[in-house]
């Protein structure tokens, strides 16, 4: 029998684990018999790291130690905007470390966004070892189908320092179709709403006879559950400050005690038309002790959320052009994510599709089972199924300030293409090549993954020294680059990484932090 393989959706909430156990994926129980782990990681006083539940129960006395949401600093470099927003919403301190890396300080030393995330993947897989007896170290990990190539090499850097043997990176709202629909004989369009803690994705699929072909895929990595919580935090926030007179936004154990009743408010507004909020002993001033007494109706939060829903019903309208799939083609609609719970949600789907989307498995559970799934089909185990994916975002250089596309979105994965490019001045001895992605013309609009020169070329002419690029992406969505000075005998190769990828030795290094629980 072949060794098992972990599906480990990492979630920016939760993080849920299956395997391809017989004859289907099964979701792994953790050491608490809970089938979810909250994505939360600790640094206690004593030196211990504590993981998910334990680490969610002491987060209000240790804000600062207590690391929520990190995946969304995954890939991350400092100078980008959401690490500020980030830091307005968190108690623990986001910093940049000596290799200007993004980290947060707790504990003893700074940490990255990798290490952290390393070990929830510790605490998962040794939950899974712990569950089945026995040594598992190969995983299918998950991330947003919209993640680019820095954010996809953060989650393959982190499985491999939790010890993991990466098999693949998968897109999430792709395992959450093969979850859905590989035992199901139903060909057609498949629409993918994924809308989770920390980013949303909407991808288009073509299924049929154990096929499953991504036809588009659009998302925005800023935009989830976190963010709802996050204006009705502003809103108590600003309530509280209007009743009593006191700001106490830079309180992170305020803040926390906050995000934790905003969190509730939201889910309890699912099932009912009214709730309270209520939190006593917040601040206190020469007149006493204040307290937060609020309440919160259903249809106070479809207002304050409307815009956020509309944005993901954009990022939709623009998959299906990019598929040219029209709204009256889409055969069915599956919603993956907690925020897919919230019936304004459903609503607004209902209306945009003229069909009420689907759920067919646990939405919080169907990312893990298709990434263990996918594993069980690199095994060979279930060899009838065929996954197809594609590329998030265009990919190219720069010419001048003008961004050169040699891959597009879209495009299925794993390809290749080479485009040829001159020397712009007379007997120039170098070529700077600058790699970017996205899809603005702008090419400083664009997000820069990395740059190289090649350099000792011969003496020639402007025009006359022709440099071939070829870009190469493999299934797991992870980018290389290379370059060839073409003609006078000269065939230079230079392969360019993403400046955050962590070399062996930090690998290494980071490992054994992790077992020593440092």
């Amino acid at each position: 029998m072949a060794g098992r393989i972990l599906g480990i959706d990492l979630g920016t909430t939760n993080t849920c684990v299956a395997v391809y156990d017989g004859d289907k994926p099964e979701v792994v129980t953790n050491q608490s018999g809970a089938r979810i782990t909250p994505s939360v990681v600790a640094y206690a006083e004593d030196g211990n790291i504590l993981v998910g539940q334990a680490a969610l129960r002491q987060a209000v006395i240790n804000p600062k130690r207590t690391i929520i949401s990190v995946k969304r600093l995954m890939g991350l470099d400092p100078e980008h905007p959401e690490v500020e927003a980030m830091q307005r919403r968190v108690g623990y301190e986001i910093v940049t470390d000596d290799q200007n890396r993004l980290a947060v300080k707790a504990g003893v030393r700074d940490r990255t966004p990798v290490e952290i995330s390393a070990a929830i993947l510790k605490s998962v897989r040794t939950a899974a070892e712990e569950f089945y007896g026995e040594e598992i170290r190969d995983a299918v990990i998950t991330c947003p189908a919209y993640f680019d190539d820095a954010q996809r090499q953060a989650t393959h850097d982190a499985g491999r320092v939790a010890g993991l043997n990466v098999l693949r990176i998968i897109n999430e709202p792709t395992a959450a179709a093969l979850a859905f629909g590989w035992q199901r004989a139903q060909p057609g369009t498949l629409v993918v709403y994924d809308w989770g803690g920390g980013t949303f994705d909407c991808t288009v699929l073509e299924c049929a006879e154990g096929v499953f072909q991504v036809r588009s895929t659009r998302g925005d990595t800023f935009l989830g559950g976190n963010d709802i919580d996050s204006l009705l935090v502003e809103r108590l926030l600003n309530e509280f400050e209007e009743t009593h007179g006191i700001d106490v936004r830079d309180d992170p154990v305020v803040r926390q005690r906050i995000r934790e009743a905003a969190e509730n408010a939201k889910i309890e507004l699912s099932s009912t038309n009214e709730t309270e909020v209520m939190l006593p002993f917040l601040a206190s001033d020469a007149t006493g002790p204040k307290h937060l007494e609020s309440k919160a109706t259903r249809e106070e939060l479809e207002e304050l959320i409307e815009p956020l829903v509309e944005r993901t019903i954009e990022c939709s309208r623009v998959a299906l052009d990019d598929a040219s799939v029209d709204i009256d083609q889409v055969d069915m609609i599956l919603v993956v994510g907690g925020v897919t719970k919230t019936p304004f949600v459903q609503q607004k789907l209902t209306s945009f599709f003229s069909k009420a989307p689907r759920r067919g498995i646990n939405p919080d559970e169907a990312v893990a089972m298709g990434a263990a799934l996918q594993g069980s089909i690199i095994e060979g185990e279930a060899d009838e199924v065929l996954l197809i994916d594609v590329l998030p975002l265009s990919l190219g250089v720069a010419e001048g300030d003008t961004f050169a596309p040699i891959l597009y979105r879209n495009t299925p994965l794993p390809t290749f293409r080479s485009d040829r490019f001159s020397t712009t001045r007379d007997y120039q001895e170098s070529v700077l090549v600058r790699v970017f992605q996205g899809e603005h013309r702008d090419v400083n609009d664009n997000k820069m993954i990395g740059s190289f020169r090649l350099e000792n070329l011969p003496p020639a002419p402007a025009g006359q020294m022709d440099i071939d690029v070829t870009f190469r992406v493999d299934e797991n969505g992870l980018l290389s680059v290379q370059a060839m000075a073409v003609g006078l005998g000269l065939n230079q190769k230079i392969e360019v990484q993403n400046a955050l990828q962590l070399s062996a030795e930090e690998i290494e290094k980071l490992q054994t932090h992790l077992e020593e629980n440092e």
